[in-house]
């Protein structure tokens, strides 16, 4: 645990620290960072868990306090270019801050030192020479020298392993064997990116992931003498080749329909939103159950025949023909005018999992050594309005769901289901018990048809939320798979205000903590970035609904810091 929570926690610079609290500033100061190193020492000498969370209650006890230390930790995160979605979870534990090895940011232009290495070593000497006189704490505890404790510190540290709950934020995407085998584990970028470098113990590295591990990167090639997933010996050489695939397709293969559900399920459970967001295409190659591909939001392309994938105009068309066998063609697909390339991806049950970067020849299409059995395309139908009056409040909220296309009773027609972000946990079920007395509803259309209205959270949402299962809405509506666009937008304010597209939402917690105290700003109270929101100005000629929205939004404010308890 505690390797989790300091081993590459991505904060400021030790060397841009404060010596004292610097609240204006709105970042963790040295003295902050010193604190929680004691607490972890400490709570290590008595034989308990550390727990990040009940750190922070220890230091700041205070519910005010502590959505201002939390959201100056938001914004460190924010600065580094993380979004802390996290914070707003069931708990911290699933915490945004800390990015092990394998970090989608490599993929995205992040330089080398984007992390600090606060191994458990560096934990224990600012413990030692900073906080605590350690002699004293060792005569306590009954050991014989400061460097036994720090000896047994670490190593209680490193054999703690990092587990991930299934609805958290993942840092990693597993890519499991279904033979019992040990699991291979690739960052997003070694996913979603083409020129994928294969090692020799079947572990798979990207071109940004190969040049941070080479011990040798010329201007054309890097060596890999260690896999930093299995710390096994590689001795690899990459060649580093520019990310040009633009069509993404996934490609399952299991023993059976059982083995590919349990695929589907563990990579959308993983992904932290929708599956249209890191693949065009999903192409089964072995007969897969259509009741359990729909429960991950896949709509199944009945019969083989040609797909077009639209894109965008500048990239010219995409076209994937599926006649038993996979074929990728096109014809602006790539930047590079003498090579194509596509990215495909296979997991396998058998010996091998590894994601391949296919070359497509100008006048030839490359068929893909792979029948299909089912296949489910992947485009974006839901419309991003960026255009929204609604208050912070109601963004927040809105951020928590998004939807997901479902298999529909009419034939090359989907529906869609919506989905939220949160745990399973009492912060959700009273989250959702206060959206279901505002009777929110959600509006929907496809096209420029007309406007349909329903419930957020209905009967039969609310009787699974309460029986302890994820929060799951299904709206009966027939959409294409491509063209046209389905237009969702949530209403979360009980006394009005403007509607939030909750598909694909651009308005994050990472957005609103940088305009706004995360506790503060719900109570309508005034904060050191500006003046405060309207609800929270005292005004003699306040009308009776704006008296009964402030009155919801302090009961707002209330059920948000449930979130961190």
């Amino acid at each position: 645990m505690l390797r989790q929570h300091f081993s590459d926690i991505t904060l400021v610079h030790p060397a841009a620290f404060s010596p004292r609290p610097q609240g204006r500033l709105r970042r963790l100061s040295g003295l902050h960072l010193g604190l929680l190193f004691k607490t972890a020492v400490n709570r290590f000498l008595h034989n308990e868990p550390f727990d990040l969370l009940t750190a922070w209650r220890d230091l700041y006890p205070l519910p005010t306090h502590l959505g201002t230390h939390l959201s100056q930790i938001c914004r460190a995160a924010i600065n580094r270019g993380i979004d802390p979605v996290g914070v707003i979870s069931s708990s911290l534990t699933s915490d945004p801050l800390v990015h092990r090895t394998f970090t989608p940011l490599l993929a995205y232009g992040a330089p080398p030192d984007w992390s600090l290495d606060l191994s458990p070593e560096v934990v224990f000497k600012s413990y030692e020479e900073e906080l605590e006189d350690v002699e004293f704490q060792c005569h306590n505890a009954r050991i014989s020298s400061p460097g036994q404790l720090q000896r047994e510190f670490c190593e209680h540290a490193a054999t703690m392993n990092v587990t991930t709950r299934p609805w958290e934020t993942a840092n990693r995407i597993m890519l499991f064997h279904l033979n019992g085998s040990i699991p291979s584990s690739s960052c997003a970028s070694c996913l979603i990116r083409t020129g994928t470098t294969a090692l020799g113990c079947r572990h798979s590295l990207c071109d940004p992931c190969s040049g941070h591990y080479s011990v040798r990167q010329p201007a054309w090639k890097c060596l890999i003498d260690k896999c930093p997933a299995c710390a096994r010996e590689s001795k690899s050489c990459a060649r580093l080749k520019p990310p040009t695939a633009e069509a993404r397709v996934l490609i399952l293969s299991a023993v059976s329909p059982k083995a590919a559900d349990a695929l589907l399920e563990g990579i959308r459970s993983r992904l932290f939103g929708p599956l249209q967001d890191y693949f065009d295409l999903v192409v089964c190659s072995s007969p897969v159950s259509a009741a359990q591909s729909d429960a991950v939001g896949l709509p199944l392309c009945d019969g083989p025949g040609r797909v077009e994938i639209p894109a965008d105009p500048k990239l010219g068309s995409r076209m994937i023909q599926l006649r038993g066998k996979l074929r990728l063609s096109s014809s602006r697909l790539f930047r590079s005018s003498s090579q194509k390339a596509c990215l495909v991806s296979y997991l396998n049950g058998g010996e091998f999992s590894n994601w391949r970067s296919v070359a497509v020849q100008d006048s030839l299409g490359h068929l893909a050594d792979v029948a299909c059995a089912d296949a489910w395309p992947l485009t974006r139908v839901f419309k991003v309005d960026a255009a929204c009056d609604q208050d912070w409040v109601g963004k927040l909220l809105s951020s928590c769901f998004y939807a997901e296309p479902c298999k529909s009773e009419h034939a090359g027609m989907f529906a869609v289901r919506l989905r939220c972000r949160i745990a399973p946990s009492p912060h959700l079920l009273n989250l959702m018990l206060r959206l279901r007395q505002w009777k929110t509803p959600v509006h929907f259309r496809v096209g420029r048809g007309k406007w349909s209205t329903a419930r957020l959270c209905e009967e039969r949402t609310w009787a699974l939320l309460k029986d302890g299962q994820e929060y799951e809405r299904r709206l009966e509506v027939d959409v294409p798979p491509f063209g046209t666009l389905l237009h969702l937008k949530i209403d979360t304010t009980p006394a009005g205000g403007g509607l939030n597209d909750i598909s694909n939402s651009p308005f994050t917690v990472a957005d609103l903590l940088q305009a706004h105290d995360f506790f503060h700003a719900a109570a309508g109270l005034e904060t050191d970035d500006g003046p405060g929101t309207d609800a929270g100005t005292v005004n003699e000629e306040i009308t009776e609904p704006q008296r009964g929205l402030r009155g919801e939004i302090d009961k707002l404010g209330v059920l948000l810091e449930s979130f961190l308890s």
